[in-house]
Parts: C-alpha cells; structure tokens; sequence
C-alpha cells in the first residue's frame, strides 16, 4: 500500500434545521463543517439530497426459445 493510498481520518459535523436523527429524504439540505486543523480547516459543504430512482429488473424464460421477457418497475429508494 502506497502512502497516497491511506486516507486519515476527517472530523466533520451536521448543521441543519431537522435534527440528525430524522430519516434524510429527497430535498433535505444541510451543511457538513470541517473540525480539522489541515487543509480543511474551516471547509463548510452544503448538501442536498436527491433520490435517484432504482429500478428491479427481473428475467423470465418463458419457451425453449432464447428469448426473455424483461419487467421493469419503478420504486423510489432514498
């Protein structure tokens, strides 16, 4: 393992309006404050969370023949 490989540890904390323990959904914004005294000293990110759709494909053989049938549903995942 190289040197550039090893990543230290980073001390961050959440500043939001909705107390961390409520579930993140898509739309919730907060910021992410750097406690290190590097490079990142002082670093503020602001995030905002957006859902990406997930989609469960599932293959069915419905003869001997090398076709398939292919069902996509839609479920939201957060």
């Amino acid at each position: 393992m190289k040197d550039e490989d090893i990543v230290s540890e980073s001390k961050w904390s959440i500043i939001s309006d909705e107390q961390a323990s409520v579930s993140i959904q898509h739309g919730t914004t907060f910021i992410l404050r750097s406690h290190n005294k590097d490079d990142d000293a002082g670093v503020q990110l602001l995030c905002t969370v957006s859902s990406l759709p997930f989609f469960n494909l599932t293959e069915q053989s419905r003869s001997s023949d090398s076709k398939f049938a292919l069902k996509i549903r839609n479920e939201s995942s957060v």
